[in-house]
């Protein structure tokens, strides 16, 4: 029972995982030209996304003593992505996929660094193919 997360820690992942969501979506969608706005308008995309079904092998809580935790992977993530128009609120696409941290094929060593970057490959791959899309749909070269 000791070892469990509170729901203080629980909130912080949340807070945090959402803050890097929306980073490494705003810097890899800035890559192709696309702009993060708050406001609806003439040729903006409203992205709703919620991340689900979060499976983290070894969250880190800071407890007294030394202890470490190896894992083989850092854990799983599903994306629901909702794209609508952002003046007429017509749906244009639904996206779920579910991601797993890179298997290393051995046991290494995991803290909430790993486990951040980690998240943020992953998030950035999303990202990454959201940016491809808009790409073709706008008629822009593939990179």
């Amino acid at each position: 029972v000791s070892g469990r997360l509170s729901n203080e820690d629980i909130q912080q992942i949340r807070t945090e995982l959402a803050a890097l969501f929306r980073d490494e979506f705003s810097k890899h969608l800035a890559k192709g030209g696309y702009e993060v706005v708050e406001a609806t308008g003439d040729d903006v995309l409203r992205v709703q996304a919620a991340l689900i079904n979060l499976y983290i092998n070894a969250p880190e809580k800071m407890t007294a003593g030394r202890s470490r935790s190896y894992t083989m992977d850092a854990g799983r993530v599903t994306l629901m992505m909702q794209l609508e128009d952002s003046v007429t609120g017509q749906t244009l696409a639904r996206v779920v996929d579910t991601q797993q941290g890179m298997d290393t094929g051995q046991l290494q060593w995991t803290t909430s660094v790993s486990n951040s970057a980690e998240a943020r490959r992953i998030v950035g791959m999303w990202s990454d193919s959201l940016r491809k899309a808009l790409d073709r749909v706008n008629g822009k070269e593939p990179d």
